[in-house]
């Protein structure tokens, strides 16, 4: 018998974990989909629409509360006292625990909320089309939501760590553990920057920016929107190479944080 990873043992657990899901967690659900209705149906109301980039970001912000708190819901009794001892003697090894986990926060949770809340607003571009300008079904839209999930989903594995940190208010505490990091990174930039020389910092990236003009298809800014910073410089050499040592940190970070849930899912004395 392999003690480490069953196959049927990890369709068992999954399988038992999404019939509990929206018992758990179907009131946020619906909640959440309710929010984003009325976000799109009292503008209309009132006589006016709803562009594109503003129903994204708000998807986008819906999604992110969501996944956020998804940990705490769904598997914040986990390293409880007394309630967690009922998770700890399921017939599962704790690899199996950990990749249900992430199936159930990271892509179960993502899928549903991403397609219910494109069902909704579909449904609400077929009903008022010259209202919403523009259904998201298009490519751009989803290069743009499949960047922030990638991103959103690496802030998610932060807070499933911190849901087995903390024994209590862990989404207030991981979000101020998250601030204590940002704001400690923070700090060494600022050193850096005075050991480097604030005048060389500002005049390589002025000449990063110099050639902006020669770079960037004006065509782009006009169809991506001003506010879209990152379509605009992204063909700009050195926020090339950012890009990629931005997600090369991104996927540190995320398998970090899963490893760490796995030993503390592993080693947590009850």
């Amino acid at each position: 018998m392999n003690n480490i990873f069953n196959f049927k043992r990890f369709v068992a657990i999954t399988a038992k974990e999404v019939r509990e899901y929206f018992r758990n967690y179907g009131i946020s659900i619906i909640s959440i989909l309710g929010i984003y209705l009325l976000f799109l149906v009292l503008p209309i109301l009132v006589g006016g629409s709803v562009s594109v980039m503003s129903r994204i970001n708000m998807i986008m912000l819906m999604t992110a509360v969501i996944m956020i708190v998804a940990p705490s819901k769904l598997f914040g009794t986990v390293n409880h006292q007394r309630k967690g001892l009922n998770y700890v003697l399921l017939p599962v090894s704790t690899l199996e625990k950990t990749l249900s986990m992430l199936f159930i926060t990271s892509v179960f949770t993502t899928f549903i909320m991403i397609a219910g809340l494109l069902i909704l607003d579909t449904v609400g571009y077929l009903i008022m089309p010259l209202r919403l300008n523009e259904m998201l079904f298009t490519a751009h839209s989803m290069e743009l939501m499949g960047i922030e999930l990638i991103s959103l989903l690496v802030i998610q594995s932060w807070f499933v760590l911190g849901n087995m940190l903390f024994r209590n208010q862990k989404v207030a505490k991981t979000i101020l553990s998250l601030l204590g990091l940002v704001i400690l990174i923070g700090v060494l930039f600022v050193l850096v920057f005075n050991i480097i020389g604030y005048e060389k910092v500002g005049l390589f990236f002025e000449e990063q920016f110099s050639d902006m003009a020669l770079n960037i298809d004006g065509s782009k800014i006009r169809v991506f929107g001003i506010g879209d910073m990152r379509e605009i410089v992204r063909e700009i050499p050195i926020f090339k190479k950012m890009m990629t040592i931005q997600y090369i940190l991104w996927a540190v970070i995320s398998l970090g944080c899963w490893i760490g849930t796995y030993r503390l899912i592993k080693t947590r004395k009850y």
